[in-house]
């Protein structure tokens, strides 16, 4: 079977925070829906499939998966966090993809990930990669 080249899986509320998302827009839907379109993009230039997870408390989709091109945003069920989804996702996922990396701020979803044979990646450095590819600065 051959696998696919790379997924970026991305801990969303995380690196919403780390970003300033929330703060520069009207309320979190509008904040989830501009980071889930800056990512398309950035998927659709590197080449890269997303995966973009986010708690479930904090929106009305529990449980529910939307796809856009080459984006995939997953809502986790009620009481589960984005961590433990991603935790849960990694392994079944290196099968599938040669390289994963977990773009996060959490250190500990961070070790685990690593521990797992996937990548990290922090906030600051996603937000560089994607700003490159756009060409313009995340506001």
């Amino acid at each position: 079977m051959s696998r696919k080249a790379s997924l970026l899986v991305v801990d969303g509320y995380n690196i919403l925070n780390a970003w300033g998302l929330n703060e520069r827009r009207i309320n979190l839907e509008a904040a989830r829906e501009d980071l889930g379109d800056f990512l398309a993009d950035f998927g659709g230039y590197s080449g890269l499939d997303v995966l973009l997870v986010f708690d479930a408390h904090r929106s009305d989709q529990a449980d529910a998966v939307e796809e856009k091109g080459n984006l995939k945003v997953i809502y986790t069920k009620p009481n589960e966090t984005a961590d433990s989804r991603i935790e849960r996702l990694i392994k079944p996922l290196l099968n599938d993809y040669r390289t994963i990396t977990v773009a996060t701020a959490d250190y500990a979803l961070q070790l685990f990930v690593l521990g797992a044979g996937a990548l990290r990646m922090t906030p600051l450095e996603l937000k560089t990669l994607v700003e490159k590819e756009r060409g313009s600065k995340i506001e």
